[in-house]
């Protein structure tokens, strides 16, 4: 099926949204109404390309961490979460396992999900809401890039016009879609966080499924937004509707509520298990090409060529999946340090190749073999 969204995805002249992150295109696949998501950045990053330049720094790891996560949270929480049912990069021409070049500009990640059915009358005053506020933001967001703005520069007018639209779309939905005023009240930090946070939601009513999200290790990201209201029959716990931005926020207490709602089904149970340790493990590699193309193109003065990225790429692939096959038998951190030195002294990109294949990707095959 992916191969075929590609395929209409290609065909679409221009995308049907735009929002913060990414690019989403609506399209039908065997009948069915789906959405791919183009990123081109991401919240969780400290560094992104202006997405003029048409491509993406986000890692080719990066959509697989994605899908993986969205997958267990749609599995935990069925009826009121996005459900993403693959990812593809557009960036990598062949599998992981045999990558040759890695060209950030040749195009960007990319999630599919189905798509959220939502109620009519309500999707529509929520649409037109959003897209005066999109417009507005990012304009504004690009107008920064463009004149490199900091962060902290640009915080005054995000967070202006974030209380304008959460205003708006709480008098539209109701007051249970409303996280932001509960987020600042809560002092505490890590698993005491989530929990208070989760205390206040309940304080407010009981039923918000925002709550049993907390209790799960499991964070809606600005869901005044990120939202998709529904109807109370297909929902039937407030805010009634479909979330369709979620992180894992705490892993000791998403595994906790793995292990006790699969408790009597032990085969559910191992495989969401499972299912999270290779969400880990692309964490942990998305986290270290980051720091490696830090170092690449401090290397190159951003001259890199595509086919150093993609031995770069393989390196961590071949990482990857020993660490899937074996644990952590290799300390990220030490090689981490040893990838970037060998980045760094090599006299030039061959020598760098030369290094990685000879000193990394070769006993990595050797032990997979």
């Amino acid at each position: 099926m992916l191969e075929k969204v590609r395929q209409e995805v290609d065909k679409k002249k221009t995308h049907d949204f735009r929002g913060e992150e990414g690019l989403l295109y609506r399209t039908s696949v065997n009948g069915e109404q789906l959405w791919a998501k183009k990123w081109h950045r991401s919240h969780d990053k400290a560094f992104y390309m202006p997405i003029e330049l048409g491509g993406s720094s986000l890692s080719p790891f990066w959509h697989k961490k994605i899908e993986l996560s969205y997958s267990i949270v749609h599995e935990l929480f069925p009826h009121d979460t996005i459900e993403v049912i693959g990812s593809y990069d557009e960036r990598v021409s062949s599998s992981m396992g045999n990558i040759r070049e890695f060209e950030p500009m040749d195009g960007k990640p990319v999630t599919v999900s189905r798509e959220a059915v939502g109620d009519p009358e309500l999707c529509a005053i929520r649409d037109d809401i959003m897209n005066q506020y999109y417009a507005v933001i990012l304009e504004r967001r690009d107008e920064g890039s463009r004149r490199g703005a900091t962060k902290e520069q640009m915080a005054p007018f995000f967070a202006a016009e974030r209380k304008e639209v959460n205003a708006k779309i709480v008098s539209a939905i109701g007051p249970e879609i409303e996280l932001d005023s509960l987020i600042t009240s809560v002092v505490a930090s890590g698993f005491k966080g989530l929990d208070q946070l989760a205390k206040r939601i309940r304080a407010r009513n009981p039923k918000n499924v925002m709550a049993d999200f907390l209790d799960a290790g499991i964070s809606a990201g600005h869901p005044e937004v990120n939202f998709v209201p529904g109807t109370k029959e297909l929902h039937p716990n407030p805010p009634h509707g479909t979330f369709v931005e979620l992180s894992i926020a705490d892993s000791k207490m998403l595994v906790a509520h793995i292990s006790r709602k699969f408790a009597n089904n032990p085969r559910k149970r191992d495989e969401l298990l499972s299912r999270f340790r290779s969400y880990e493990i692309y964490t942990l590699v998305d986290q270290l090409f980051d720091k490696m193309l830090l170092a690449f193109i401090q290397k190159t003065q951003g001259r890199g060529d595509a086919e150093s990225l993609g031995k770069i790429c393989l390196t961590l692939e071949k990482f990857r999946q020993v660490t899937e096959k074996f644990g952590l038998t290799i300390d990220p951190s030490s090689m981490e340090r040893s990838l970037v030195n060998i980045v760094v002294t090599s006299t030039n990109s061959r020598e760098a190749m030369s290094r990685l294949q000879r000193e990394f990707i070769t006993p990595m095959e050797a032990a997979l073999a």
